[in-house]
């Protein structure tokens, strides 16, 4: 189920808190993925989502929001929101239309998330050093990058 022609890398990580050092790397991957010509896809709007969504909107590529009915409220600087009835559905939602996803931090929903991307055996980068709890121990087919072009070429690559 594709919701435009757009196709979709996921951005997965922390919605609670971004650090410096992890919203200057949402930027370089928004960036890049806007290069690329490919949309975000999302869970959440605060956090490094609210960063991703930021920088897309400087690129006015387009951005996809699937987020829990329980979240909802207004979401300026995105193109489009799907509203689901709770986080299960939102996260098979996300594995299914995203092309692969790009790790930046992340806790136990990102962990759950990139079970269903790696259920769906689509590719999945983690920004090492990100703080993420999700690693090559616990899930040995994802890549741990270290820059914004390793990661979007990771999840281009193995697509084409």
């Amino acid at each position: 189920m594709q919701v435009n022609s757009t196709s979709y890398i996921a951005i997965l990580g922390f919605a609670d808190y971004c650090s410096e050092e992890n919203i200057k790397m949402v930027q370089q991957v928004t960036t890049e993925i806007a290069q690329l010509g490919y949309g975000i896809c999302m869970g959440n709007i605060s956090g490094t989502f609210k960063c991703a969504l930021e920088k897309m909107a400087e690129y006015q590529g387009e951005s996809l929001l699937i987020l829990e009915r329980s979240m909802q409220q207004s979401v300026p600087r995105c193109a489009q929101v799907l509203l689901v009835d709770n986080a299960e559905l939102k996260h098979r939602m996300i594995a299914s239309m995203c092309v692969g996803a790009i790790v930046i931090g992340g806790a136990q929903g990102t962990a759950h998330l990139v079970k269903c991307v790696l259920d769906l055996e689509k590719p999945i980068a983690v920004v090492d050093g990100s703080g993420s709890l999700v690693n090559r121990l616990t899930y040995p087919a994802i890549k741990m990058v270290d820059n914004a072009e390793a990661a979007c070429d990771h999840v281009v690559s193995i697509r084409h």
